[in-house]
């Protein structure tokens, strides 16, 4: 195992992993079981993904309703914050929890080990799941993987049939279990920032009391490689394709010989693939070839010939024979060989610096015996391969696999077929390969549309100015990945370099389109994107080619109450981001009027120009509305992108009231870097007086507002708005999210639950500082138009009247505390939330809080407080509704 991570299987057979490098602020616990839906007999089908859903039913020491209600308490959400899947071969359950929070992993385990052993199958609530089942059932398309035609898993979709899930019984579902879910059939990953020991500890104490299996379930999937299969009724929607699969089983990579004989396969099909592509006169439109994995045990050198027009199948497998005799009689070529090798190489070369995420390689440890291995290990693998590898390499696999069991498939009503093309001459021709008399040498020829991969050493060099680094006024810790830097200047830059976390350069004010002229607004947010198409010394044409070359992208995003510009980069790439930032932010170069107009024109063209007051207000109250009056002359002076282009270069550099971010994988002088190309950047003042807001819209009574939105479901939103005499806290805010959220759950369990009125629903909760003004929307949509009236009915009777009196169970206000938790730890680090909204806290607040600031803030909230601003929130004489049909 690969240092760093702690791996344990226990006399039980039950396996777990900790990988400490998961996300930051996050824990993800994980439950694996190496039984897919690939298990199951014709008359099983279904039931892995029906015992997949009633894991969350019930359980001995979590009786009924007592597993949900465990994961509400901990503020988990079903689809965001927990869930579970089914595929082929393996089951997986996911739970997020908020790093630092030892009671809440330990709940979290505790469940997880109920979910091994101690399932109740309650045959009320196996009734009620299989309406769930049988929806998903009408709404899934396609009937499986095409690896499986000829065999008895043919057709099979992972979630059987209407009629196999009426019948699956209580029984059947229990049995299913007691088979599969062993703790041999069973490991753990606990992916994240924990006391290693301390958890080894706590799961070698829970999870050691699993009883061990008494009959063992070796070969539970099917082998694939023991038939030759030949099917005439394989459709392929986008094209004719005759389908070549050569099978045998499969071997985990372990060592270096393993991993030697994984790439000889991989490079195998390239090369194939390569010369069939390139075959000159051939009746191929596109050949792709690899190593398939149809599920576990199991590998087929897999090709898939699509047909050109007037082409036919007998003539594609000629192709395909020749290009396979060529490369038996001649070999392949040195050279190509090195090519396609050194592609693998450079891929892997291109992540060295960035943090091993071994996550995905536990799971082929747990399920193939796979050994995880650092990218630094592939590199050194492969530059010892590269140094060694031959075409003798290749000539075992190269001779064999054809000899190998096949499955073949093709649509006997496609255009490609013709008489006569079946098994036995299929079989027979392949069987012939070897008598081509005809075959050339090749020549090889590299592929054509490659995707360069690209690293430091490539990359241009940015032409700039020499600038001495200014110096660092203060450093402050935010984090264990995040801090600030201050400049005497004004600029403040939070630096991200949390692992995983996006390369980008972003500014983050807090003066938005309120800012300027109401008339100017409409058109500016729109051209903006236009401005720094050149800059410095760089022409249109020279800056465009800089960015592509340099992979950096740029973006502004402005709202009425805050603004964005955007540059996005790649790993290995901050260098040049961070001087290609400096110049942009510089930038004194106009583009020309006539050409922004034109952009313009298109942009109404696609999109309209004018929005209904009352949408306009809903999106405004929820913090991201913008007001848009009809515009009728689009042409554009060089007086007006003058004033624009002035505009422009306020919001870039009022750096008093912005924050400056910078994430991604950076490099050890990142710090010099920021000082020499940010911290020398020039502030300007933001001095437009103009401040054109209008104030809070308030429902002085209800307001029912329905407006068309072009769709076949309904969609509405409750919207409940105050304000405040005093200043809003971020305490107030905190509120307006947890009440929100706490709409979200009684909305899933009335509506959804109780009554199937819904099928997709959210919330948000919102402050604007600005304004004192706090307010909540709950939405749901309803696929069904005959349930409308009933949804709104329920939402006024049952959902929204305890809310109004502030009425809270004190496991209601625990949840609603543990969620906001949930959200404001676990998703501290996340890029869009630490690189946007948390700047935006800081410009409102005057402060950048900590993880711990969060927690500390969550944590005093109080029961009274929730009901008391609840019932002032929510207040069923004066609210919105919007409805859109």
């Amino acid at each position: 195992m690969p240092e760093g991570i702690t791996y344990k299987q226990l006399p039980n057979g039950f396996r777990y992993y900790i990988i400490p490098n998961g996300e930051p602020g996050k824990i993800g616990v994980y439950l694996l079981s190496d039984t897919g839906c690939f298990v199951e007999k014709k008359e099983e089908r279904g039931v892995a993904h029906f015992l997949e859903h009633m894991v969350f039913k019930g359980s001995k020491n979590y009786p009924g309703n007592e597993t949900s209600e465990a994961l509400e308490r901990m503020g988990l959400r079903i689809g965001r914050d927990y869930n579970g899947s089914v595929n082929d071969t393996h089951t997986e359950y996911r739970i997020f929890i908020p790093e630092n929070n030892d009671a809440t992993l330990k709940e979290t385990l505790r469940l997880m080990n109920d979910w091994c052993y101690n399932l109740q199958m309650d045959s009320t609530d196996l009734e009620v799941e299989k309406k769930v089942v049988i929806e998903e059932i009408k709404l899934r398309k396609g009937g499986g993987t095409p690896f499986v035609i000829g065999t008895y898993l043919e057709g099979h979709n992972g979630l059987g049939s209407e009629e196999q899930i009426r019948s699956v019984t209580s029984k059947d579902v229990k049995d299913f279990y007691n088979k599969y879910y062993t703790p041999d059939q069973l490991a753990l990953v606990v992916y994240g920032k924990v006391d290693e020991k301390k958890v080894s500890k706590y799961i070698d104490k829970l999870y050691g009391k699993l009883p061990q299996a008494t009959d063992k379930s070796d070969n539970k999937y099917l082998d694939l490689s023991q038939e030759t299969i030949v099917n005439c009724d394989y459709e392929n929607k986008n094209s004719e394709m005759l389908v070549l699969g050569f099978k045998t089983r499969d071997f985990p990579v372990v060592d270096f010989d393993s991993y030697k004989r994984d790439l000889i396969y991989k490079v195998f099909c390239e090369m194939l693939q390569n010369r069939l592509n390139q075959l000159p006169d051939s009746n191929i439109e596109k050949v792709t070839a690899n190593v398939a994995y149809p599920f576990t045990g199991n590998l087929w050198f897999n090709f898939r010939l699509e047909a050109k027009d007037n082409a036919s199948y007998k003539t594609m497998l000629n192709n395909f024979n020749y290009v396979v005799g060529q490369a038996r009689r001649f070999g392949f070529l040195q050279e190509e060989i090195n090519f396609f090798v050194d592609k693998l190489l450079k891929r892997y070369q291109s992540n060295l610096g960035n943090p091993d995420n071994y996550f995905a390689a536990v799971q082929m440890h747990f399920f193939k015996g796979e050994m995880p291995l650092s990218t630094s290990d592939k590199v050194k693998y492969m530059q010892e391969i590269t140094n060694t590898i031959t075409p003798n390499d290749f000539t075992e696999v190269l001779n064999g696999f054809t000899d190998l069991n096949k499955t073949i498939l093709f649509d006997k009503k496609a255009k490609a077929f013709d008489a006569g093309f079946n098994e036995t001459y299929i079989l027979g021709a392949i069987k012939l390969i070897n008598k081509n008399a005809k075959v050339v040498p090749y020549k090889f020829s590299e592929p054509s549309n490659q995707f360069e991969i690209r690293s430091n050493a490539n990359l241009p060099e940015v032409r700039i100015q020499n600038l001495n680094p200014k110096s660092i006024k203060k450093k402050v810790k935010l984090g264990d990945y995040l801090y600030l830097l201050k400049y005497d200047n004004g600029i403040k830059v939070v630096v991200n370099n949390a692992p995983n976390s996006d390369t980008q350069i972003k500014i983050v004010s807090k003066h938005g389109l309120n800012n300027i002229p109401e008339k100017d607004r409409t058109l500016f947010k729109f051209v903006a994107d236009n401005f720094d198409e050149s800059f410095g010394d760089y022409s249109e044409k020279e800056a465009k080619d800089l960015c592509r070359s340099t992979r950096v992208y740029k973006s502004v995003t402005f709202n009425n109450y805050d603004y964005e510009f955007h540059l996005k980069g790649t790993n290995n790439n901050f260098s040049e981001l961070v001087k290609i930032f400096n110049l942009m932010v510089n930038n004194e170069t106009l583009p020309k009027g006539d050409r922004i107009s034109e952009s313009y024109k298109r942009y109404l063209k696609r999109s309209g120009n004018s929005k209904d007051e009352y949408a306009d207000y809903v999106n405004e109250i929820l913090g991201k509305g913008l007001n848009v009056p009809t515009v009728t002359d689009t042409t554009i002076t060089e007086e007006t992108v003058n004033r624009y282009f002035h505009y422009y270069s306020m919001f870039k550099r009022s750096f008093r009231d912005s924050y400056i971010y910078v994430g991604g994988a950076l490099p050890e002088n990142v710090d010099e870097l920021i000082s020499t190309y940010i911290g020398t950047l020039k502030p300007v003042d933001f001095n437009t007086s103009v401040n054109e807001t209008r104030p809070p819209l308030l429902a002085k009574s209800n307001i029912v507002e329905t407006i068309d939105w072009g769709k076949k479901s309904s969609k509405s939103s409750f919207i409940f708005s105050s304000v405040d005499n005093k200043a809003i806290s971020f305490k107030d805010k905190l509120i307006s999210e947890g009440i929100a959220e706490y709409g979200y759950k009684r909305m899933f369990h009335i509506l959804r639950k109780k009554y199937g009125y819904i099928y997709s629903l959210g919330v948000s909760g919102y402050a604007n500082v600005s304004q004192n003004l706090n307010a909540v929307s709950i939405r749901y949509i309803v696929e069904d138009l005959a349930n409308v009236e009933a949804a709104q009915k329920a939402m006024q009777e049952e959902v929204l009247p305890s809310m109004s009196q502030g009425i809270l169970t004190d496991d209601q206000a625990i949840g609603i505390k543990a969620l906001l938790e949930k959200d404001y730890v676990a998703s501290f680090y996340e890029t869009d939330r630490v690189s946007s909204d948390y700047l935006k806290w800081g410009l409102d607040y005057g402060k950048l809080y900590t993880m711990k600031d969060f927690q500390k803030m969550i944590r005093k909230i109080s029961k009274e407080d929730i009901e008391q601003h609840m019932k002032r929130l929510i207040n069923l004489d004066k609210y919105f509704i919007l409805i859109q049909n």
